[in-house]
This record gives structure tokens, C-alpha cells and sequence, in this order.
């Protein structure tokens, strides 16, 4: 049962227990008797039994409570809290023109009681927690983990902690030939259909949109909602994502005659956690070593001409999620740390045995290349060669040995431009 129920249920049994004692007490009986004749000026009103008027004070009782600790804003609340006193007001009379005089007083008192109740308790540190989650993250993050955050234990300030996540990083690999060959108004249009897509099923499917502009997205998995499989869910969601952006394509060549090349950079690790910025500008947001290599990730995607580059770090926690080839092995500026970069190719178990095999022979031909045996590395790749499927990874090997062999160096641009 979540926190906002329990208080409802709390504030909506103290409002009912009120209206109880009211209606014992013989409070009431004078305004019932005096609204009572004046229905009977015209008709003849018969009193309806009293259970009536308390039964439906015990509804608006929690009814009241539940919509004013569900509604953020304080003038939505009091437009609610008054149609309620309205619809009280008015099925009263409407019902003293079929002869039957069912009391508005016990409803609206208990009406009141819970809307003033319900206003003490939002006041409150921990009523405040849905504005707060609200204003913070709004769209940006799932309804199911904002209710989430609304009812656990964890502090929604996020005044700085240290988290295990995963960040997905989004990028339009072509946005400077679009802006060249499109006018603002188009390029802004098609970027907006496909963003539009690539955020509401990431968010929806457990990510937090944490940064979205007119070339690039960045999600996050595993912060602010702690996710324990949050390494397996981006590979997964990645994959989703670069088959449904694919899907897309074919409506921008239709509408725009234009297509956006996407490349998606995945890292894992540790990073800080918090709401950065001030009153004007800010909200939660991820910082870290992390959070820059997922980002370098996806830009590398341009040198390999891979669609989704991750690296060993993450490939640890999702190993049995997803099917992989090795890209490039990197180094730290001091020597002293070996990153393994990989390419997401598809789900576990989801290849054919022809793409299995094409696999087998890239990752031998990868071995071969960095023992320097660009002979056998070149006849591996020549085997990978899938006849028909462009692969530009593949290429970009066999340039590689090209150069070697011309006496050029083996490794790539990659190494001096991000580490």
C-alpha cells in the first residue's frame, strides 16, 4: 500500500469520525430543519433515512482526502474541493424536486474536513514529496518510478550520493549535413519526431531522460530509482531503440527525403549523483568519469561506424543480454588501466548461424590483428564478410591493416583524441 493511500485512508476516516460525531451531537439539525422547509414551500419533502446522509459523507470524506493529497497545486485543489461542494449542494436539490430531502450539510462538512486536513498534511515535509518529485523531474521519468520516489524512504532533495548507474547516450551522427541541407523549420520537425519517439520509449521503459537537445539524448538507468539490472536493461533498450529509430528512417525519406544516422554510447560505473543548478536553472542530474566515457562512447561510434558501442565495464553486468564483437582494446594516458570496447550486435541467442559465424571469424581476425599477424587477420575478416550486409566496423579493420602493412601505425585516431 502506498504512503499516499495510507494518508488518505488516515485523513479520510478522521473526516468520517467528525461527520459522526456531528451528526450525534444534533449540530446540524437546525440548518436540515430550516433547508428542509424551505424545499417544502412548493412540494411536499420527505426526510430520506439518516444512513444516507452519513454514507455519503464517508465517500466525499475519502474521496476529498485521496484528490487533494493526489493534486499538487493548491488552486487545483480548491477548484476540486469546490465542484465537490457543488455536486453536494446541487444533487440535494435536484432530489427535493422528487419529494426527497437528503441533507447537504454532513457531505460538505466532511468535504471541508478532509480538504483542510489534507492542506495540513501536504505542508508538510513529507507531503511535499510529490510536488517536489514532480517539479524535479516531471516528464523525465516514468509515472511508475515517481510514485516510486513519492512513497519510499529516499530523500527527494538529492542533496549528493555516490551511485552504481549506467548511461545511455543518444546521438545524431549527421546532425551538421541535415542542418546544411535542411531549413530550420524541417530539421527541427524531423529531429523532434524522432527524439520524441526515442525519449517517450526509453522513459517509459525505465530510463531517466536527463539531458535531451537538438543532436544528442542521455538517459540514465539506475538513478534516481536504484535498479540493480540497470546494465542489462540499457543493452537491451538500446537495442530496441536502434531498431525502432530504423523504423522511423523510412518515414523521414518519405516526409523529408532525409534520414538521421543515430549512434548510442552505453558505460557503467560509479558516479555522483544529485539536483545541480540553482532557482533558474537546474534539477537532478549524474557527474562522473562514467558519465564522460559513456558520451566519448557514442562519438567513437564515427570512427568505427558502429551503432552501439559499450565497453567492458558494462558488458560484465550484461553479459547474457546481449551478442558482442570486440572493437578496440583503449588504454588510460598513464598505461595503466585496459578498457575492451565492444559492439552490441543484437539480443542473446538471436543470431543466425551465418551472423554467428561472421562473428567468430571478426573476433579471430581482431586477435590476429593486434598479435600483428595481418595476414591471417585479413583472411579472418575476408570470412566475417557477409555478402550483401555493409559493415563498416569490418572496414575500418581492413584499412587499418592497409595502413600497417604501408608501414602506418596500428592503432586508432581513437587513442589520442579521448584518452
Amino acid at each position: 500500500m502506498s504512503r499516499q493511500l495510507r494518508i488518505s485512508i488516515l485523513i479520510g476516516a478522521f473526516s468520517a469520525g467528525i461527520t459522526l460525531l456531528l451528526l450525534a451531537s444534533g449540530i446540524l439539525t437546525a440548518p436540515d430543519d430550516a433547508l428542509h422547509q424551505l424545499y417544502s414551500l412548493k412540494r411536499k419533502i420527505f426526510f430520506a433515512p439518516p444512513y444516507i446522509s452519513f454514507a455519503s459523507a464517508i465517500f466525499f470524506s475519502f474521496a476529498t482526502a485521496w484528490l487533494t493529497l493526489d493534486i499538487t497545486k493548491i488552486l487545483l485543489r480548491t477548484l476540486v474541493a469546490a465542484g465537490l461542494l457543488s455536486v453536494c449542494l446541487g444533487a440535494s436539490w435536484v432530489l427535493s424536486l422528487y419529494g426527497v430531502f437528503i441533507s447537504p450539510f454532513l457531505p460538505c462538512a466532511a468535504i471541508l474536513l478532509s480538504f483542510v486536513t489534507g492542506n495540513i498534511f501536504a505542508a508538510t515535509r513529507i507531503g511535499q514529496r510529490k510536488r517536489v518529485s514532480e517539479h524535479l523531474f516531471g516528464r523525465r521519468l516514468a509515472q511508475s518510478q515517481l510514485s516510486w520516489l513519492v512513497n519510499s524512504k529516499q530523500s527527494v532533495l538529492f542533496p549528493g550520493m555516490s551511485v552504481e548507474a549506467t548511461i545511455l547516450v543518444v546521438a545524431v551522427q549527421n546532425h551538421v549535413e541535415l542542418t546544411e541541407m535542411m531549413s530550420p523549420e524541417a530539421y527541427v520537425e524531423m529531429t523532434n519526431f524522432c527524439l520524441r519517439m526515442a525519449s517517450d520509449f526509453v522513459v517509459e521503459s525505465g530510463g531517466y531522460l536527463e539531458q535531451c537537445d537538438g543532436e544528442s539524448m542521455r538517459f540514465v538507468f539506475g538513478a534516481p530509482v536504484p535498479d540493480e539490472k540497470h546494465a542489462i536493461k540499457a543493452c537491451r533498450i538500446a537495442l530496441d531503440l536502434v531498431k525502432r529509430l530504423d523504423a522511423l528512417n523510412a518515414e523521414c525519406d518519405c516526409r523529408w527525403q532525409r534520414h538521421i544516422e543515430v549512434s548510442v554510447g552505453i558505460h557503467s560505473g560509479p558516479m555522483i549523483a544529485g539536483v545541480f543548478g540553482g532557482t533558474r536553472l537546474g534539477g537532478f542530474s549524474v557527474a562522473g568519469n562514467t558519465v564522460n566515457f559513456a558520451r566519448k562512447l557514442c562519438a567513437m561510434c564515427a570512427i568505427y561506424g558502429s551503432r552501439i558501442l559499450t565497453a567492458s565495464d558494462t558488458l560484465e553486468l550484461a553479459f547474457d543480454t546481449c551478442e558482442v564483437r570486440p572493437v578496440e582494446l583503449i588504454r588510460s594516458r598513464e598505461g595503466k588501466k585496459h578498457l575492451e570496447l565492444y559492439e552490441i550486435l543484437a539480443p542473446k541467442h538471436a543470431f543466425s548461424e551465418e551472423r554467428a559465424r561472421s562473428r567468430d571469424h571478426f573476433w579471430k581476425g581482431v586477435i590476429y590483428f593486434r598479435e600483428q599477424k595481418f595476414d591471417k587477420a585479413n583472411e579472418e575478416f575476408s570470412l566475417a564478410r557477409i555478402k550483401g550486409i555493409p559493415d563498416a566496423v569490418l572496414d575500418h579493420y581492413l584499412e587499418r591493416i592497409e595502413s600497417a602493412r604501408r608501414g602506418g601505425q596500428t592503432d586508432s585516431a581513437s587513442f589520442v583524441r579521448f584518452l
